[in-house]
């Protein structure tokens, strides 16, 4: 753990997905929990689980989901899983590739 990964279960992110999704047990009744200012992404969280909940259960849509083919395209976004020196500005380097290294037929 001190040399690789802190979590101990490898590089493999598929292993640490399924840990952190399948393996949470019961669901907890947070009634009662007490958050503090530093907890707002979870509640904000939370707020927006229970209102795509509630849209469903209303037989809307939960928000960002995208029924019609034609407008299903993301053409304009990439994925990199890169390594660059840490001396590098990302953000610099990012602008610097081609445009043709994230596009994909």
């Amino acid at each position: 753990m001190q040399g690789r990964t802190y979590s101990g279960m490898g590089t493999n992110l598929l292993d640490q997905d399924a840990f952190a999704v399948e393996s949470q047990g019961p669901i907890q009744d947070r009634a009662a929990e007490r958050l503090g200012s530093t907890d707002g992404a979870i509640a904000l969280a939370r707020q927006m689980l229970l209102g795509a909940i509630r849209a469903v259960q209303e037989g809307h849509d939960p928000p960002h989901v995208v029924r019609d083919p034609r407008a299903n395209r993301f053409d304009h976004l990439a994925v990199r899983s890169e390594v660059i020196p840490s001396a590098t500005d990302w953000k610099t380097y990012w602008r610097q590739q081609p445009a043709a290294a994230f596009t994909q037929d």
